[in-house]
């Protein structure tokens, strides 16, 4: 593509020619820009694998953690499940073991003032419970038996009173000693 100048009015001839068209050939630039474009195409995939790659090894460790974690937690878990497991089985075995004091606690409830136990010997699981005492007299000693026999909440189920005697000391009346044999409801002895 050549373009010509041409000057007139000068006088003079001025004849110019000017070439504006290229001396490199098309080929050579097409060539050019593909491997520019291979080059940028090129490292920009070489960024991207590298990035990957570090993604890759960042997401491997935080794998690796959590997988530890994991295991941890597992381990924790199982700990707790089996202290679970032994809680709930003494839970059982105490709600289940006789507690013996409960029935002493019953005796102290329906026990009158003028009324004193010496000794008790319990048979818990004959449900029994044998006991000596002094009462201050006969009156007393037919009060606390029926105070045994009207219990509200059937607690005990029989009283047994035996070798009945009154102390006499120097002309003097004094308490009256007894031994009494009561028998009681297995479930006092279950805790509530």
């Amino acid at each position: 593509m050549a373009i010509t100048i041409s000057s007139k009015g000068y006088g003079g001839d001025v004849n110019k020619s000017v070439n504006y068209g290229s001396s490199i050939p098309l080929f050579s630039v097409i060539a050019v820009i593909v491997f520019v474009t291979t080059i940028i195409l090129w490292l920009t995939l070489f960024a991207i694998n590298f990035s990957l790659k570090n993604q890759k090894t960042d997401l491997e460790e935080i794998r690796t953690e959590l997988q530890l974690e994991k295991s941890n937690l597992k381990q924790e878990e199982s700990r707790l499940l089996d202290a679970q497991r032994r809680v709930s089985q003494i839970k059982e075995l105490l709600d289940k073991h006789p507690n013996g004091r409960l029935i002493f606690d019953a005796l102290n409830s329906r026990t009158r003032g003028d009324v004193n136990f010496t000794a008790a010997e319990a048979d818990l699981q004959g449900s029994t419970l044998e006991l000596t005492g002094q009462a201050k007299d006969f009156q007393a000693l037919a009060a606390q038996i029926l105070a045994f026999e009207r219990d509200d909440q059937n607690r005990f189920r029989s009283v047994a009173v035996k070798n009945i005697r009154r102390d006499i000391t120097l002309g003097e009346v004094g308490a009256v000693s007894f031994s009494m044999s009561l028998g009681f409801d297995s479930a006092i002895l279950v805790n509530k």
